[in-house]
This record gives C-alpha cells, structure tokens and sequence, in this order.
C-alpha cells in the first residue's frame, strides 16, 4: 500500500466593502491565466496556520496583518490527481485599512476585487468558487476531489 502525501495551505480572503474577494490571475504556475484567491500559500515547517496568513500576506501583498484580525471560516479536505492530499485553511481578515498592491509580479499578472455571488466559472479554480460559497454559507468543512 502507498501512503498518500499530505499538504497544508492557507487562503486569505479579502472582502472590500462591497463584499467581493480579492483574486489574482496565475502566470509561471499551478493553473495559469486562472483567476484564484490572494494571499495563499503553503504552511513551512512549524509554522501554525495564523502565522502563515500573515506571511503570505507580507510576501504577496505587501500588507502587514495582525493575527486578531484574522478568522477561520473553512477547512477543505481536496485530494488531486496526482495522489497529493491537502488540509486547505481559508482564514478572512475581519478588518484591513492598507492600499494592496502586486509583490510577485512573476507569478501574477493581476489582482482585482471579484462579486462573491458572480464568480467568473471558466477562468477561476473550481474548488476556489465552491468553497467560497460553502463558506459563505456558514458551511464549515468541504471534501473536493479535483479528478
């Protein structure tokens, strides 16, 4: 029997005052010209979930966030094809007052604001939308299998 490899990342959500998310379009990797949720990121070794929020965060955004500032509001459990299995964490920032803008130019060509109720289907991650609107919901915890 294989054991499965198992991986754990965040996404931060972002809601301006209109309620839309944050998303950035994907260049130069997983999923590219995809729209997908900004900030992620893998968790690094003994690093908790909190922590890694406020990292990518600083990396992808240039913003500074504190951990009070941030709520839990999903966990998905997505198996990938390729026998990879990750534990996802979408934490929302419950308040923000900085000006975003793009810090990784090399793997994003853009960040915008998109309506959480009118999620552009063909050029967004699929288990982005359906957790977003599982968590929208109040629904805590989702399977996907993206096979």
């Amino acid at each position: 029997m294989r054991w499965p490899e198992f991986y754990s990342a965040v996404y931060l959500i972002i809601k301006n005052e209109k309620w839309e998310v944050l998303v950035w379009r994907r260049i130069s990797s997983f999923k590219n010209w995809y729209f997908q949720i900004i900030p992620a990121g893998h968790l690094e070794w003994e690093e908790d979930y909190l922590s890694c929020s406020v990292r990518e965060a600083r990396e992808e955004l240039g913003i500074e966030v504190n951990k009070e500032d941030l709520k839990v509001i999903h966990i998905s459990h997505r198996v990938m094809k390729d026998e990879r299995i990750y534990f996802d964490v979408y934490i929302e920032i419950k308040k923000y007052k900085w000006e975003i803008k793009r810090c990784e130019d090399d793997k994003c060509s853009e960040i915008q604001f998109v309506d959480i109720n009118n999620l552009p289907n063909d050029k967004f991650v699929m288990y982005d939308i359906e957790t977003l609107r599982k968590a929208y919901a109040w629904e805590c915890f989702s399977d996907i299998v993206t096979y």
